[in-house]
């Protein structure tokens, strides 16, 4: 496919809410979304680990993104809001919470801007869609967990 052709697909994303900003990640990349369970804290893990979860008597590390992207931890939303997104990364399996779901959304690829010139922790996105009034940054699994996979 060229990359004019490219640039004429649309792709689907799961948005979400971290703090006060709403991110996306492709949708191909969400196997699942919970409603948190109990999480058990793991001793002498890094503070961007939240814990572990029994899913189907597996255990799943989940993660907190906004430690991971320097996002404040304002507690705006209700912890009955919470979500968590359970993804698969070259054969690792975890999951991330999230303040808030917003939905799923397509994106014109021609609405993704591929260069970040933001302030955000910007090594762990790989685009920003913009159109009217929306900006939404997307994460970029892949990149985030291979720098975290000790800890997973």
């Amino acid at each position: 496919m060229s990359e004019a052709d490219n640039n004429l697909t649309n792709k689907q994303y799961i948005t979400f809410n971290l703090g006060q900003e709403r991110y996306g990640i492709e949708l191909k990349e969400g196997k699942e979304i919970l409603i948190p369970p109990e999480i058990t804290r793991v001793p002498h893990t890094p503070a961007y680990v939240k814990g572990v979860i029994n899913l189907r008597g597996g255990v799943i590390t989940v993660l907190d993104f906004k430690d991971i992207l320097g996002i404040e931890n304002d507690q705006i939303y209700e912890q009955e809001d919470q979500r968590i997104i359970i993804t698969n990364i070259e054969g690792i399996t975890f999951g991330f919470m999230v303040d808030q779901m917003q939905g799923i959304l397509t994106f014109a690829n021609k609405n993704i801007e591929r260069e970040n010139n933001n302030e955000t922790n910007s090594e762990f996105i790989k685009g920003i869609y913009t159109e009217n009034n929306k900006v939404i940054p997307i994460i970029d699994l892949k990149r985030l967990i291979l720098s975290r996979k000790e800890a997973i």
